[in-house]
């Protein structure tokens, strides 16, 4: 008797489980056919970063202001992120105000700036590859050097860092 019922009971928890898949399963095609909300909509809050250099908030009309920004990558959910997208734009602006080069010369050292997330940044030189940070060139080891002393490897490390992963 011990036998039928130890089978019966898993036979129970066979069917039951067997519905909470079911149902499981239902709940994934329910999210998945869900229609998700696009940002922004008409009434939304967003930032975005003025010609001024400053990050302000703005509500979405839809309108040719609101799009012109949308079309050039420059609304931000929260003020956060607009903040650091202003910080990484005026990071590489210093590193292209120190004197140095924006032309990739092949055949040439092409020094740059090399970041590593694990060891911060440093030089490196390539002739015939284009793998320099935000594509900022120097004619020597020493000015890419004075580059980073100028505006700062924790600066440009946190550019990279928002570049690559929006951090």
């Amino acid at each position: 008797m011990t036998d039928i019922t130890a089978l019966e009971s898993k036979l129970k928890l066979k069917a039951t489980l067997e519905d909470a898949i079911t149902v499981l399963i239902s709940e994934i095609e329910a999210l998945k056919s869900a229609k998700v909300k696009e940002w922004p909509q008409v009434g939304d809050v967003y930032f975005y970063i003025s010609s001024a250099g400053m990050v302000l908030p703005s509500t979405w009309r839809d309108d040719n202001p609101d799009k012109d920004c949308a079309e050039i990558g420059n609304i931000f959910r929260t003020e956060a992120e607009a903040t650091k997208e202003l910080e990484t734009r005026k990071t590489i602006a210093e590193l292209r105000a120190q004197p140095g080069r924006e032309k990739f010369v092949i055949g040439e050292y092409n020094h740059s700036l090399s970041v590593d997330f694990k060891i911060g940044v440093d030089v490196n030189a390539f002739t015939t590859c284009d793998y320099g940070f935000a594509s900022i060139y120097f004619d020597s080891a020493e000015s890419v050097q004075s580059a980073i002393k100028a505006v700062g490897a924790d600066r440009i490390l946190a550019a990279s860092k928002w570049l690559s992963m929006g951090e």
